[in-house]
């Protein structure tokens, strides 16, 4: 069997774009009688306006499969940073927000608000919901 790097090499390829062009890249090992040796890796490809599935050869690389999703309109990482402040009625630069992150995780699309150095000495974090 291929590396899973190779495996992901192989995806982007067949997608034009680069590690970069993406938020978060998942593989999965699964049975697929479409594959040598009915093993394929299945690849999704999350960027902020798409999804992208593909399956995957384990063995040769091959692309068996390829689909694409359009995503929903985010809010943008700026409103992410309002709703937190907000969330803790925090005033803006009072604290050092040191992250702001989107990120896929729990089948939901979020961004992760950090505050930290707050007045009160306490640091603050949150899931904000990026739909």
């Amino acid at each position: 069997m291929i590396s899973i790097q190779a495996v992901k090499d192989y995806a982007l390829a067949s997608l034009g774009k680069t590690e970069s062009d993406f938020t978060n890249i998942s593989t999965s090992l699964k049975d697929d009688k479409r594959s040598s040796y009915c093993l394929a890796q299945y690849v999704t490809l999350y960027s902020m306006e798409s999804e992208y599935h593909l399956v995957v050869d384990s063995v040769t690389g091959k692309i068996i499969e390829s689909k694409q999703a359009t995503l929903p309109n985010f809010i943008t990482e700026e409103k992410a940073k309002e709703i937190g402040l907000t969330y803790y009625n925090l005033v803006k630069d009072s604290c050092r927000i040191e992250d702001v992150a989107f990120g896929y995780n729990a089948n939901y699309y979020r961004y992760q608000f950090n505050a930290i150095d707050c007045p009160d000495g306490k640091s603050y974090s949150v899931d904000i919901n990026a739909v």
